[in-house]
């Protein structure tokens, strides 16, 4: 009769235990989870934090001199692109909403759709 609760007591005490187990996977995962994704979100944070910084000095060098010159503007823009993947054209665009420059100047059908696309915001 002894043997038999004491093996009782030895399977609720491994079902037990491996419950625990589950548990403390199931929250180790999460943790893991969460990490990844601050660190994830850190990283495209500061992806774009770069990227912006770049056109905002691209910005304020245009401010500072009241203006770049085209081949300036176009060699700062051909790198910009050159260099950050996913960009397949800069523009700079007028007060007016007019695509003035654009590098690639390949891209001559985008910059018409764009100046398309932008009149009728011109219009309201």
């Amino acid at each position: 009769m002894v043997p038999v609760f004491i093996v009782i007591a030895i399977v609720i005490i491994t079902l037990c235990f491996w419950q625990w187990l589950l548990m403390y996977q199931r929250f180790n995962t999460t943790k893991h989870i969460e990490l990844a994704a601050v660190n994830i979100s850190k990283e495209i944070t500061a992806h774009i934090e770069t990227r912006i910084l770049a056109l905002s000095r691209m910005a304020q060098r245009w401010e500072v001199r009241s203006g770049t010159p085209f081949e300036e503007w176009k060699a700062d823009a051909t790198n910009y692109v050159r260099d950050y993947a996913g960009y397949h054209a800069l523009e700079w665009v007028d007060n007016q909403y007019c695509v003035r420059w654009a590098v690639p100047n390949s891209e001559i059908k985008t910059v018409e759709i764009l100046n398309s696309l932008l009149e009728k915001h011109r219009s309201v």
